[in-house]
């Protein structure tokens, strides 16, 4: 089974960048970075291995077959898990090398190894790729693009029954520090942080013991969402089929808690699970049973009034049409998480094409209904809200660990099953309860 990647999403940088130099990108250029974390073996692998690499030396084979296996799955990935014909990975080529903290260590190989490792099976025939450059209008750059080719897709249709995902390393950190740049941080052990992985670990492993499926959705059928600036696409059918149903890889459900500077900040669960459209988490079976999502309504505008003491409204983007909600939720999102009125003004402009006028009136409209919060608006809150999430969901998941049941956080949604929907929803209720001392509003 070839899990599917983190990231994928559509690039729009590199979209425009090759829209008149490759027939095929007018349905869009999909991309994600590699994971590093595991790759593909079996026999097949093998005996690539020996063909590209021959003289490689005793001392390096480890690493550079490791790079390969990598390289291997995600261009299996990007076939497999496709969005377009054009659905490749991005990797920058640059040689700077940043020095990783031990305890993040997934694999045994480096970046320059793995580009060099890409490079190799371009010039073998199983790779295309596109230098990444720096230019007008991208400040960052962009990273290389990498695809396979026909030989490689020809390479997996042969071999793929033969392939399955190896982790490196049998141990993954599972608690995370990130710096302000995102880079990873060290961090001293404490009892408080062992105590920590380890309920992350057993939920993990309850996750784990189940089977997961859900039904993927045709990517052949799809619309342009006209109201963003991302203008994402939106699938609208299921695969059809006897056997529609798609296991969910094991990997795909192991979480790991990622926190921001310090362990006060931020510290949500990510998973390769989460990244399943609503569309397809509404499908998903445990065990081949149903499941429900349960979500908190308005979490973050919800906790800071109750984080200031005081009830908040039943539903804090309420509108009187659903697109004018929509906005609302938008506009909450970047009101508590932008640093200044103009910040978030310019940040709705461009999220929903609208004019400056129009966001300036959706902004104040939201500040008028919501008067007794404004004066947290405005502050980057995002960090200390979902680390108070992040706590419900630590205490939810560990309840649930007690209880024998499954759950797949989706940060302010658990997905459990429907079996289980009543008791989740109590156990919901009483942990955001005993943290900020209100009831939240809880749905299907």
């Amino acid at each position: 089974m070839i899990p599917t990647p983190n990231n994928l999403q559509l690039n729009h940088k590199w979209t425009s960048t090759l829209a008149h130099q490759i027939a095929d990108s007018s349905s869009g250029i999909f991309t994600f970075t590699p994971s590093h974390i595991f790759g593909l073996d079996g026999t097949p692998v093998t005996t690539l291995f020996k063909e590209l690499f021959p003289d490689t030396t005793n001392r390096n084979a480890k690493a550079v077959k490791q790079a390969l296996q990598t390289a291997i799955l995600c261009l299996c990935q990007s076939i497999e898990h496709s969005h377009s014909p054009m659905t490749g990975i991005t990797h920058s080529r640059t040689n700077t090398r940043t020095k990783l903290p031990e305890r993040y260590k997934t694999n045994n190989y480096n970046a320059e190894i793995f580009t060099r490792t890409l490079d190799r099976m371009s010039e073998a025939g199983y790779v295309t790729q596109h230098m990444g450059f720096r230019g007008k209008g991208y400040e960052k750059g962009l990273a290389t693009l990498f695809f396979p080719t026909n030989l490689f897709r020809k390479w997996m249709h042969e071999h793929r029954a033969a392939l399955s995902p190896t982790q490196f390393m049998e141990y993954r950190e599972l608690v995370i520090l990130k710096d302000t740049n995102k880079r990873l941080k060290e961090y001293s052990e404490s009892d408080f942080i062992e105590a920590m992985r380890q309920r992350i670990r057993e939920s993990n492993k309850l996750r784990q013991q189940h089977t997961w499926r859900y039904i993927p959705l045709d990517k052949t059928y799809w619309h342009t969402s006209s109201n963003s600036s991302n203008a994402k696409r939106e699938y609208c059918h299921y695969v059809e089929g006897h056997t529609p149903f798609k296991e969910l890889n094991r990997k795909d459900l192991e979480c790991v808690r990622i926190f921001s500077e310090d362990f006060k900040s931020a510290g949500r669960f990510f998973c390769s699970a989460q990244n399943l459209s609503k569309h397809e988490r509404a499908t998903l079976t445990i065990d081949d049973r149903p499941t429900v999502e349960i979500d908190l309504k308005s979490l973050f505008p919800r906790l800071i009034y109750n984080l200031n003491g005081l009830e908040a409204p039943e539903d804090c983007y309420a509108a009187d049409t659903i697109e004018q909600r929509e906005l609302n939720k938008r506009v909450s999102m970047f009101v508590l998480n932008c640093a200044s009125h103009k910040e978030a003004k310019n940040a709705l402009m461009s999220d929903q094409i609208i004019s400056s006028q129009k966001a300036q009136e959706a902004i104040e409209a939201f500040i008028s209904r919501h008067k007794p919060i404004a004066n947290n608006f405005f502050k980057r809150a995002w960090a200390e809200l979902q680390h108070v999430e992040s706590r419900i969901t630590d205490s939810a998941l560990a309840q649930c660990h007690i209880r024998d049941i499954p759950v797949l956080p989706v940060h302010d949604s658990y997905i459990v099953e429907t079996k289980h929907a009543f008791k989740m929803m109590d156990i919901i209720i009483s942990t955001y309860k005993k943290i900020t001392g209100f009831n939240p509003v809880v749905a299907f």
